[in-house]
């Protein structure tokens, strides 16, 4: 029997990571195979855009090349993630197990879209990569988001408010585009109701 493709998506701050390791151990203690990743993935490409994002390999100052070269590399890493021979997404779900990703390719036009026309291109990018069977948006308002970043770590450049703001007009527009399977979850209720939630909208739907 094979298994799903679950996604998480949100701006930094909003809970992704919790929700998608509260789901994970949740399958488990019901006897479900299920694995976590995340984009950028651990394989080679994502490990070059994680060492980018820590300045140890030095792109463009500009924001608009960098944010290019960023958006081919992620498309590149979710295309190993999704098909490599030894632990792709797709490998694992056809042997049964729920995959839960933090990230997948809603979070390109998240994050990488500068102009209007970028969203063109990152759509030609990403438009024959399969949708999962669920994705959950965690809708956080950008200064909670904030708040929390800033109460566990100084914030990275992705961080700052003005960005934040941006990749959260972003989603909200790529959202508004989407077809597939998705809610939007308010991310400002305590963690235990939004995986209590999850869990509702997953038994609802047929997926768990």
């Amino acid at each position: 029997m094979a298994g799903k493709f679950i996604v998480f998506e949100g701006v930094d701050g909003s809970g992704t990571t919790t929700q998608a390791m509260v789901l994970h151990d949740y399958l488990l203690s019901k006897s479900h195979k299920a694995l976590l990743t995340s984009e950028p993935s651990p394989g080679p490409i994502g490990n070059m855009i994680r060492e980018i994002h820590t300045k140890r390999i030095s792109i463009s100052d500009n924001q608009d090349i960098r944010e290019e070269l960023l958006s081919y590399l992620f498309a590149a890493d979710r295309c190993d993630h999704l098909y490599n021979d030894i632990n792709g997404i797709t490998k694992q779900v056809a042997a049964g197990y729920y995959v839960i990703s933090t990230r997948y390719f809603l979070s390109s036009f998240a994050y990488h879209v500068i102009k209007d026309e970028d969203y063109e291109s990152i759509h030609r990018l990403n438009k024959h990569f399969p949708r999962p069977d669920y994705t959950f948006f965690l809708d956080c308002p950008v200064e909670c988001a904030l708040k929390r970043i800033t109460s566990a770590r100084l914030p990275d450049i992705n961080e700052e408010k003005s960005n934040l703001q941006r990749v959260a007009k972003n989603y909200h527009y790529a959202i508004s585009k989407y077809n597939g399977a998705i809610s939007l979850i308010d991310a400002t209720q305590e963690p235990s109701k939004i995986s209590s939630q999850i869990v509702s909208v997953l038994v609802n739907k047929g997926i768990l």
